[in-house]
């Protein structure tokens, strides 16, 4: 990658350009950073095709402006000096709580990261805190179609990808069963987990040499909540069930397969965010990040936040129904 003298007053972006594969890159386009401190930044050379990466199209010439109506993917300013080898992660669902913390967590370990979630400003602001590169994808996991051409592209973008985390979710309370709660968990935590998923192990098995070490590691963030049923909560449990076992089938689909992606499934307890409904030992965003940092450098199949909450999974697995309603 192409540098100016200084790092900190420009950088080179390196620009998505469609292959036999897709998702190659081969165009660079130098940014100039005061004025991407103060402007969203539209990555319009891009070329997005190929082998499970979305439709084919080209976007031509730089938009500064109108990111309101384009994707818009910004890159920070900030870029961390002497790195030798670019490490990447994209984390869907960074604008807050479990993935927000994470990104920071990652970013203090030399990470690029690339965020992306429905609130743009937000996730703006986090990229211009973070200590490396940064880059930002508006995306709503419900629009499935539009969010796995969006990671693509986002994917693109990035000098690296070596992991993706799957962070995004909503939890209703929802006793008098109206459809629209349960619909969007649905969409949100079934639907969108698995557009994304399916996204990225296909992004991960067309570039296993673009990555290091492995081919690549995808970390979806489910609940202990997956081990039981709650009324009022019955879709969000059921949701993550969803989440804990189709990365499970993904683990064992990696058996007959070429490629050595790891595939982490991190099953929190309760957690400080805006989707923890309360209760006994609640960790910090920041505890639960610093867990799932350790799961990804480990390569953990599994992983709980915090590890007490093992102890509950494995309870709650053995413990008859009939016992559980009268406790819960």
């Amino acid at each position: 990658m192409n540098q100016s003298a200084d790092p900190y007053s420009s950088y080179t972006l390196e620009m998505a350009c469609q292959g036999p594969t897709g998702c190659v890159r081969s165009e660079l386009a130098a940014v100039n950073v005061d004025a991407v401190r103060d402007s969203a930044v539209d990555i319009d050379t891009v070329c997005v095709g190929g082998d499970g990466c979305g439709r084919n199209r080209r976007l031509d010439g730089w938009n500064w402006n109108d990111w309101n109506e384009q994707r818009m993917i910004y890159a920070s300013a900030t870029e961390r000096v002497g790195m030798n080898q670019h490490r990447g992660a994209i984390i869907v669902g960074g604008s807050s709580g479990i993935g927000e913390a994470l990104a920071r967590r990652l970013a203090a370990d030399g990470y690029e990261i690339g965020l992306a979630a429905r609130r743009t400003d937000r996730m703006r602001r986090i990229g211009k805190e973070l200590p490396t590169k940064s880059y930002v994808a508006t995306m709503d996991v419900s629009d499935t179609e539009d969010a796995r051409e969006g990671f693509c592209e986002l994917a693109d973008a990035m000098s690296s990808v070596d992991v993706v985390v799957i962070s995004s979710g909503v939890a209703h309370v929802n006793h008098d069963l109206e459809w629209g709660p349960e619909r969007e968990t649905i969409d949100v935590n079934v639907r969108g987990f698995t557009a994304i998923a399916t996204a990225a192990m296909q992004y991960f098995e067309h570039h296993s040499d673009q990555v290091s070490e492995t081919d690549g590691h995808l970390v979806g963030i489910s609940s202990v909540a997956a081990h039981f049923g709650t009324g009022g909560v019955q879709a969000y449990n059921a949701s993550k069930a969803y989440v804990s076992t189709y990365l499970e089938g993904l683990r064992s689909r990696q058996a007959d397969s070429d490629t050595n992606v790891t595939i982490t499934t991190v099953e929190p307890g309760f957690v400080d965010t805006d989707l923890s409904l309360g209760g006994f030992w609640e960790s910090s965003p920041e505890t639960a990040a610093d867990r799932i940092a350790r799961a990804i450098y480990k390569k953990r199949n599994h992983a709980y936040v915090t590890r007490r909450w093992r102890l509950i999974a494995w309870f709650l697995d053995l413990v008859p129904e009939r016992l559980l309603r009268r406790l819960f």
